[in-house]
């Protein structure tokens, strides 16, 4: 078995789990009372974009990787145009969870004014359009992102160019937000706790115990979608060069991309236990004392 072919075999797995947990928050979060609001609306544009990068990975890449299929490789900027756009829209969409959830808790006027389901949408294809407009615009500066098969990775063309709109634009950019994201979601964690804390004397104990619940699974998905993407941009940019071994740049780049778009999927279903218990029934699962109260923070505010 070549080297490429052991690749496409170890992104399989992580491909297969990607399309289907993402997808499986597309087509039941409506069946959850909880999501039925915007910030459902906007956690399903998330995982949409997330499951069909996890589809191109599984579709496009795995293939010419474990058949060798050099057209494939050849027109793969095609791939890597659309994976851009679709890592923009990811990234973004949890800028938008982020602004959904604060918004809700500080300034819940504004919240049920900007926040309906309509303007949601709205906000969401313009979004998309915004970002098919700049990913255009950077291909269209000779700065295409294909797969390099001498060193197993997508690539960004290499020109002086390209490499300071990259820098700047995915880099640079992306940061601000992933920071934008962290910030928004611990004033939203604080301003929640100190509400808990304030109801937790009017409350019975187990009331209090479940709100406690709800906090620590909102502060754990805030921790782990924030600290893998900044792991992730920081590895792309910085550490891959310092790379020599084609192995350890495979492990260090390219499979925690999917990983990353894999388990944003996953993470939203186990943060949501009403989500979770749906989507088990729908796989044929059976769910043993599941806990249908919700971990998301302001799903019920629409």
């Amino acid at each position: 078995m070549t080297d490429e072919r052991i690749l496409g075999v170890i992104l399989f797995p992580f491909s297969v789990i990607g399309v289907w947990t993402n997808f499986s928050v597309l087509f039941y979060f409506r069946k959850v009372s909880s999501l039925n609001s915007s910030f459902g609306i906007i956690s399903a544009n998330q995982a949409l974009s997330n499951g069909i990068y996890c589809s191109l990975a599984l579709f496009y890449l795995v293939p010419s990787l474990i058949w060798n299929i050099q057209i494939m490789k050849i027109y793969s900027y095609h791939c890597g145009f659309v994976l851009y756009l679709l890592y923009d829209v990811a990234t973004e969409s949890h800028l938008l969870i982020s602004i959904n959830r604060f918004t809700a808790i500080y300034f819940p006027h504004t919240f049920s004014k900007y926040f309906k389901s309509k303007q949601t949408y709205y906000i969401l294809t313009i979004l998309w359009v915004i970002l098919a407009i700049i990913a255009v615009i950077v291909f269209e500066f000779k700065c295409k992102m294909y797969y390099e098969e001498k060193y197993w990775v997508f690539l960004y063309s290499d020109n002086d160019d390209c490499s300071s709109i990259t820098f700047y634009i995915d880099f640079v950019f992306h940061m601000i937000v992933i920071c934008c994201v962290t910030f928004l979601n611990i004033c939203t964690f604080l301003k929640v706790r100190k509400s808990n804390k304030v109801l937790s004397s009017t409350i019975d104990q187990k009331s209090s115990k479940r709100k406690q619940k709800i906090e620590k699974s909102f502060l754990k998905q805030m921790f782990y979608q924030s600290s893998i993407y900044v792991i992730a941009l920081l590895t792309y940019f910085f550490v891959a060069i310092l790379i020599e071994d084609n192995w350890l740049r495979f492990f260090v780049i390219t499979l925690p991309w999917i990983i990353i778009h894999s388990l944003d999927g996953t993470v939203i279903i186990l943060c949501n236990p009403e989500l979770c218990t749906v989507c088990l029934s729908k796989w044929g699962l059976s769910v043993i004392g599941s806990n249908r109260q919700t971990t998301v923070v302001v799903a019920s505010v629409k």
